[in-house]
């Protein structure tokens, strides 16, 4: 839990949900081997947390192995002008959101992407560095990792869409505000993405469901699939509502944490179709080598999300519980 009363990193014991227990707490100061003391945005993965603050560029990393005793591991320094907002991770690369960018003044953000698959041993090799939006708040990618959506979150703030299959040479494919959609929002807030699908905490509007994949012609806009109106507030009242989404539960499952109006949980069935293969984890619609040469890739993981890299039962590793579901779908459709 992020405690924004300057006491850092709360570590519960949620085995049962109806009493948890504190079981640790993570202090400050930031950069000598505490976290930030009122955090912005926290991430576990696995046992690995990182810690983020809108106004500092430090990522702090702790390893939650013994819940009871958080170990830190190191801090990431971004370089970042104003602060890194939010983090994001996909099959061992990290996503942080830069409100400033590396230079100071030039009315950019920046996305810093760093390869975390050795963090607990050795500093994370930063990647590429993507100019955004200043004010970048959210960035996160589709699971074949080939396009980014960012969230600007600023007043009428932006989500831009970027191909990233050379992340050094990224390339921007869409921007799109609310006005795009007719909605009445002060800013995107945060935005997280499930195979090629958009989850975004769009403030007053709530919850919108966008496709990542196939862009409007000739605007270049991306599709609305569905919305979901979780807020009343005024867009006067600036950055209420809607601030985040986590559809990785279940893909029929989505939350929404709403500012004002509480916690939601939302059925999302609708958005995607019925998987017809559980273990097709290039969704081409079956189950076969490629697939199995994904799984054996990625064997012996512990920091991998979604199934599309092998983790069939959700656990965020790959093992043989996976090869258990693997084995049985195995040339679906038969």
């Amino acid at each position: 839990l992020a405690s924004n009363a300057g006491d850092g990193v709360h570590v519960a014991d949620i085995s049962d949900p109806g009493a948890p227990t504190g079981v640790a707490t993570i202090p400050g100061p930031s950069g000598g081997g505490g976290a930030h003391p009122s955090p912005t945005n926290i991430l576990l993965l696995a046992d690995t947390l990182y810690v983020v603050n809108t106004d500092s560029p430090i990522i702090n990393v702790f390893d939650l192995s013994n819940p009871a005793s958080p170990a830190f591991v190191r801090d990431i320094d971004t370089g970042d002008t104003l602060g890194v907002h939010d983090v994001s991770i996909a099959n061992g690369t990290l996503y942080a959101a830069g409100r400033g960018g590396p230079t100071p003044a030039d009315a950019l953000g920046a996305v810093y992407i760093y390869d975390v698959q050795n963090i607990n041993a050795a500093p994370p090799p930063l990647v590429a560095t993507i100019d955004t939006p200043e004010q970048t708040a959210s960035a996160c990618p589709t699971f074949d990792q080939q396009r980014l959506l960012v969230a600007q979150r600023d007043i009428g703030g932006a989500l831009t869409l970027y191909d990233i299959q050379t992340p050094g040479a990224p390339v921007l494919l869409s921007t799109t505000t609310a006005g795009d959609y007719a909605i009445n929002a002060y800013s995107p807030m945060s935005v997280t993405v499930l195979k090629k699908v958009a989850f975004v905490a769009w403030s007053q509007a709530g919850m919108e469901v966008l496709d990542l994949d196939q862009l409007t012609t000739p605007d270049n806009l991306l599709q609305p699939l569905a919305f979901y109106d979780s807020s009343e507030e005024s867009p006067l009242n600036g950055f209420t509502g809607a601030t985040t989404t986590d559809p990785y539960i279940s893909s029929e499952l989505v939350l929404i944490a709403d500012s004002r109006e509480g916690f939601f949980a939302v059925d999302a069935a609708a958005v995607f179709p019925p998987q017809l293969c559980p273990a097709d984890t290039d969704n081409d619609l079956d189950t076969d080598v490629f697939d199995f040469a994904t799984f054996v890739s990625n064997f012996g993981r512990c920091d991998v999300t979604h199934f599309t890299r092998g983790d069939l039962d959700g656990d965020a590793d790959v093992d043989v519980f996976d090869f258990a579901v693997f084995a049985a779908d195995f040339g679906c459709p038969n």
